[in-house]
């Protein structure tokens, strides 16, 4: 049985904590080894302590971030989505009043711009998660670019709704 195997066996019998804490010992008397061969044969003890210390580097337990699963990923995207999506909505209606002249027809092509970029990228996003790709993309804009965008926005708060929704619930997606 690998290590791999029975890494899997462990974390879904519930064990993952013991078996981090067995790795953890283990990295721990390979350091002190090498601090054992450091101090005995100096310089040259270099050579064995290397390979002790690496490989108790290679025996710690991954630290897993708190955004690990799919269903967090998801919701970070989304609030990055959303928060980036107000963002270039607050910088075009800001461009708007601006008296009419050369910089305010560049700004707002700017900003016409990022939002078409904004769109583009969202979608490439989005296409990790099909099941809300297809509620990002469905139309329902007639009017112009901050039309779309509204609506996009609006999409996107339907679909934060549902997911909270399903957590809530524990309902899967």
């Amino acid at each position: 049985m690998t290590e791999r195997a029975l890494l899997d066996v462990m974390i879904s019998s519930g064990r993952p904590t013991v078996l981090a804490g067995v790795r953890r010992v283990e990295a721990a008397a390979l350091v002190a080894l090498s601090g054992v061969l450091l101090a005995h044969y100096g310089l040259t003890g270099i050579a064995f302590a290397a390979p002790l210390v690496a490989s108790a580097v290679m025996l710690l337990p991954r630290q897993r971030s708190a955004a690990s699963t799919r269903e967090e990923r998801r919701r970070r995207l989304l609030s990055q989505l959303l928060d980036e999506a107000f963002a270039l909505r607050a910088a075009y209606m800001n461009t708007r009043p601006l008296p009419l002249s050369l910089q305010r027809s560049q700004s707002l092509h700017e900003a016409r711009r990022e939002i078409i970029r904004w769109v583009e990228l969202s979608r490439t996003r989005l296409r990790r998660h099909p099941e809300f790709a297809g509620i990002f993309e469905a139309h329902g804009a007639r009017g112009g670019l901050l039309d779309e965008l509204d609506r996009r926005i609006s999409r996107l708060a339907d679909i934060r709704r549902l997911e909270e929704t399903s957590r809530r619930l524990k309902l899967p997606i």
